[in-house]
């Protein structure tokens, strides 16, 4: 049976290029009624915490303002996901800008739920709506309520056109 992915969509965050094929954006799909920058879709979006690369994944905004993040850690990056999906909120603060916020489970590498964490994100779509960038915080807590990992860094996202 043959992967359901092929080996260079792992760590693609380098380029961004490999995991999928060049396309044209949807214009319906760039800008708002109103015409600003819309983040309104699918995305490719790598994670930076310095130079390396703590996080990537698919994450789609929708118009009601919820956020999915179909995303894996590289492994091994303790605490681990207890899950692939993760479910957020966002909500634009200016023209192409945003701020997202989006809760976790965390567990440890035999599956046993062992905490909690939330990703913040502040991001600005660029002017020809096909890419955003920005900054992130991560934060873990234990299921007493610690925190137990505080990472701060960039992330880099490029629409993913039909």
């Amino acid at each position: 049976m043959a992967p359901l992915f092929p080996a260079a969509a792992h760590a693609a965050c380098d380029s961004l290029g490999p995991v999928l094929p060049p396309a044209v954006a949807n214009p319906a799909s760039v800008h708002s009624e109103d015409g600003q920058r819309s983040i309104i879709g699918l995305w490719h979006v790598c994670f930076y915490a310095g130079a390396t690369v703590f996080d990537e994944g698919f994450d789609t905004f929708s118009l009601g303002g919820t956020e999915v993040l179909n995303d894996t850690l590289p492994p091994p990056m303790p605490p681990y996901s207890a899950g692939f999906i993760c479910l957020g909120t966002f909500k634009p603060t200016g023209p192409g800008t945003y701020k997202l916020r989006h809760p976790f489970w965390t567990a440890d590498q035999t599956g046993a739920l062992v905490g909690t964490g939330v990703f913040l994100e502040e991001i600005t779509v660029a002017s020809g709506g096909d890419t955003y960038s920005g900054t992130f915080e991560s934060i873990t807590y234990d299921l007493s309520g610690n925190m137990t990992s505080d990472t701060t860094g960039t992330l880099h996202a490029e629409r993913v056109a039909p």
